[in-house]
């Protein structure tokens, strides 16, 4: 039991070594750099296939890229903070401070952050909406949906490059 402790508490002090590292952190660099990133959520190429199949004029288009915009400087912010409270669990295990009063709390803070993320997507979704035509908004819903169905599959094992296609290559004749 000892021995299962030990390995535990080995590697969840590398997963935290590795995370508070040399620019592992989540200190002002990483919100500066998080700028940066943001902004590039909003001119990507799927972002910019978005703006082609919503056919918008110029006025609109401005006002579209402003709310996904700031839609992504929030969540991407929001994101920031829940990683915070996940390094935090882990120095907790670390250090073998399981106080469960602490991480219920830490946990519950993290849930509410997720929460918020949610609550933004629709609130982002229902500003977009009063900007677009029934056909418009029709095609932006069909891109979600593609995204969003994206998304789940990246969790999937073996849904990766290169996995699952093409022979199998090795040694030997038979293969």
């Amino acid at each position: 039991m000892k021995m299962i402790l030990v390995m535990v508490l080995m590697v969840a002090s590398m997963v935290v070594a590795q995370g508070l590292g040399s620019g592992g952190g989540y200190g002002k660099s990483e919100r500066s750099y998080g700028e940066k990133k943001y902004n590039k959520m909003s001119k990507g190429p799927q972002f910019e296939r978005l703006i082609a199949k919503l056919e918008l004029n110029e006025a609109t288009e401005k006002s579209v890229k402003a709310i996904l915009s700031e839609f992504h400087k929030k969540r991407y912010l929001l994101k920031l903070d829940s990683e915070e409270y996940k390094i935090a669990l882990k120095k907790m295990i670390v250090k073998d401070q399981l106080n469960m009063d602490k991480i219920r709390v830490n946990c519950n803070k993290r849930g509410d952050l997720w929460a918020q993320m949610q609550i933004l997507k629709f609130e982002k979704d229902v500003e977009i909406k009063k900007l677009l035509t029934k056909e418009q908004w029709d095609r932006y819903l069909m891109h979600r949906i593609k995204t969003m169905s994206k998304d789940d599959k990246k969790g999937e094992k073996g849904k990766g490059k290169g996995k699952g296609k093409g022979k199998k290559r090795g040694h030997g004749k038979n293969r």
